[in-house]
């Protein structure tokens, strides 16, 4: 399980993708009760894998109530989706509060999704909460 202090932890991570893609949203763990999250999206540029430096903010989501069933993730989807630019990188920012949660293991540093996306993926010094390679992209 993963949990959630009650000081507002943050989990962010890194992503880059090898093609220009529309995100359209995130799935988040829960699992165990009811959860609060927000989420924002970052711009960090070509650089930022080799750098994190702070980026220009692209979406933040009002706070979102939500419960899923036990090893289930609950998609989060944006307004609109968003364009996501081959080879910058980005970083997805989530607060939550809540119990703790189910979380994903054996983290990989890339994925490549049924389409032939290739993502991949480093931590981000915004992370307050141990994330590291915990985050799904729904693609």
């Amino acid at each position: 399980s993963w949990g959630y202090p009650p000081k507002c932890p943050v989990e962010a991570i890194r992503f880059s993708v090898d093609s220009d893609i529309f995100l359209g949203g995130v799935g988040l763990y829960g699992g165990r009760g009811e959860y609060l999250a927000q989420l924002k999206l970052f711009d960090i540029g070509y650089d930022g894998g080799d750098i994190e430096r702070e980026g220009e903010l692209l979406l933040e989501t009002d706070i979102i109530h939500f419960e899923c069933l036990p090893r289930q993730k609950y998609p989060v989807f944006f307004d609109e989706p968003i364009l996501i630019q081959a080879n910058r990188w980005y970083i997805i920012w989530a607060s939550l509060a809540g119990p703790s949660s189910d979380c994903g293991s054996n983290g990989h540093p890339f994925i490549c999704t049924p389409e032939q996306f290739i993502f991949h993926f480093k931590p981000s010094k915004l992370s307050n909460n141990g994330t590291k390679y915990r985050f799904l992209i729904n693609n």
